[in-house]
Parts: structure tokens; C-alpha cells; sequence
């Protein structure tokens, strides 16, 4: 499990940064809110606002994402690991979840 998170660092340190020209849209935000995160996510392009659907582009990767947001997908992923694997990865990404996930330590 360790390895794993690692690996999962190192991908996330690449794709954040603090420097006021980007944003981080959860996963999980997008997906409980989505007119919420899409919203926001127009107003930091300075874009205007276009409706958004639960149908996904059918180019996207069927296999991972399929061709509907499933709102009970995350809820599954969290229900896969134990507390144990849970407790690891909260040891490993400490700093990530104060910044993210306060609220799951």
C-alpha cells in the first residue's frame, strides 16, 4: 500500500500547484455536485456557463468512467478498502488529506 501512494504523490505534486493559474476540481465534488464544481469551473476560466449532462462523451474511457456519472461509484471505492488500508493511506498522504479531506482524519 505504500508503494501505491507514493506513486499517487508523486502524480498529484505534478498536477498541483499553487500558483493562481489553476484549479483542483475533486473527484468527488464533480461528482456530488456537479453544477456546483462545473460552475466553478467556468468562473475561473472567465467562460460563460454551458449545461452540463450526466451522459458522457462516448469517446471517453468506457471501461474506467462508462457513459453515465454513477454517484454510488465513489461510495464503492471507499467501501472496497478496509480500515486498515484506510488508516496506511491516511498515514502515507497525511498532508494531502488536511488540504482535501480534513474531515476523514
Amino acid at each position: 500500500m505504500g508503494d501505491h501512494c507514493i506513486y499517487y504523490r508523486s502524480i498529484i505534486e505534478q498536477m498541483i500547484e499553487n500558483d493562481g493559474r489553476s484549479i483542483t476540481i475533486k473527484y468527488e465534488d464533480l461528482i456530488k455536485n456537479p453544477d456546483i464544481t462545473i460552475s466553478k469551473l467556468h468562473r475561473f476560466l472567465g467562460v460563460n456557463e454551458t449545461p452540463i449532462s450526466d451522459n458522457l462523451n462516448p469517446g471517453s474511457y468506457p471501461k474506467y468512467v462508462g457513459s453515465k456519472i454513477d454517484k454510488s461509484r465513489d461510495k464503492q471505492n471507499h467501501d472496497f478498502l478496509t480500515s486498515d488500508m484506510k488508516n496506511e493511506i491516511k498515514y502515507h498522504l497525511k498532508d494531502l488529506f488536511e488540504l482535501y479531506y480534513p474531515n476523514l482524519l
